[in-house]
């Protein structure tokens, strides 16, 4: 839930959006095509309902998101109960379709 709050600073106030929690390919599956075919699934879902979308991306998965037509909205930080940070991955906010 912090990282979808934090997310939805990057898009218009009240815009409809949908959050993609996760994504992973099995490593013996990488490299084929088959993460962009999912991306590109839910993406054109997004689209028939009006929202934006956006995901957390981490270093290794932002080159697919930017190829699949997506921004990078800013980093999304994750704290531990003492307020140190354990983990900064991208947010990846996609607001055109045009792409896919």
């Amino acid at each position: 839930a912090d990282w979808a709050r934090q997310a939805q600073q990057y898009l218009p106030s009240g815009t409809p959006y949908v959050y993609i929690r996760g994504m992973n390919v099995s490593e013996d599956h990488q490299k084929k095509g088959i993460g962009l075919r999912l991306l590109s699934m839910v993406l054109k879902e997004a689209k028939k309902l009006g929202a934006a979308t956006f995901l957390e991306a981490s270093p290794a998965g932002t080159p697919l998101y930017l190829k699949a037509g997506a921004e990078k909205g800013g980093i999304l930080v994750t704290k531990d109960r003492e307020g140190n940070v354990i983990m900064e991955e991208f947010c990846m906010v996609w607001r055109n379709y045009d792409l896919i």
